[in-house]
């Protein structure tokens, strides 16, 4: 009878703290909230996800318009992993080509601006528009990551890698090269002017090692929540004006 009694007193116990977390509105609930969120994303949903997409890393969140099919403003400060502070108001930017005017981008005015740098790689704008996103992805989209082998990536195919400082990047595959003894493979952002050809996150060579896995899916904007929290604490250092 005692035992049924604790179990009683448990349960009953657990259904109190329940209702606190769920209906209680004071700051303590709101804390306990959040440290239950983290230790749900942490340590069930995230390596539940990675066993499911064979990946290290099977969501990443877009933090960076490199990615991006549109006209913006072009940016001359960055923080963090491509974050902009600060961009010239009066012109447009697209694969490093300005205009005054913005416009809609579909395929053809990404073509028009972008098209022959990929031309002079020997990909056709045919070619580009069956790549997987031949559209792009915004800042703020969730990608979902599956560690496919190194073996099967190829041209067209949007991969996560780690630059040579650690910071992932994700980025279309280019160029492939497996005339050597190592497989290597050359990446460029869509809207970027080019490859970066230069420094830690050179991505002329990326090799199986750096590879972390191959975007499969997307989900839009759901990132915006991670990324408004690194403006916030950007604001609160003083770094957004």
């Amino acid at each position: 009878m005692k035992k049924k009694g604790g179990a009683k007193s448990f349960f009953a116990q657990l259904k109190k703290f329940w209702r606190f977390i769920w209906y209680d509105d004071s700051l303590l609930s709101w804390v306990l909230n959040i440290i239950l969120a983290f230790i749900f994303i942490k340590f069930l949903l995230f390596p539940g996800l990675g066993f499911a997409f064979q990946s290290e890393l099977p969501i990443v969140a877009v933090v960076s318009g490199s990615m991006e099919h549109k006209q913006v403003h072009p940016c001359y400060e960055y923080v963090m992993d491509g974050i902009c502070t600060k961009s010239d108001k009066t012109s447009y930017d697209l694969c490093g080509k300005s205009s005054i005017e913005k416009q809609k981008v579909t395929l053809d005015v990404f073509w028009n601006s972008c098209g022959s740098w990929y031309e002079n790689k020997n990909i056709s704008q045919s070619q580009f528009s069956e790549f997987p996103f031949s559209n792009g992805f915004n800042i703020g989209d969730v990608m979902f990551i599956h560690g496919k082998s190194f073996e099967q990536v190829t041209v067209g195919d949007i991969i996560v890698f780690r630059s040579f400082d650690g910071i992932p990047i994700i980025h279309r595959v280019v160029r492939v090269d497996d005339s050597g003894a190592e497989k290597t493979v050359q990446t460029k952002g869509d809207h970027n002017a080019g490859s970066i050809a230069a420094g830690q996150r050179s991505e002329l060579a990326i090799t199986q090692e750096q590879y972390i896995g191959t975007a499969v899916a997307k989900l839009p904007f759901v990132g915006y929540v991670k990324l408004l929290f690194v403006r916030l604490l950007l604001f609160v250092m003083g770094i957004f004006a």
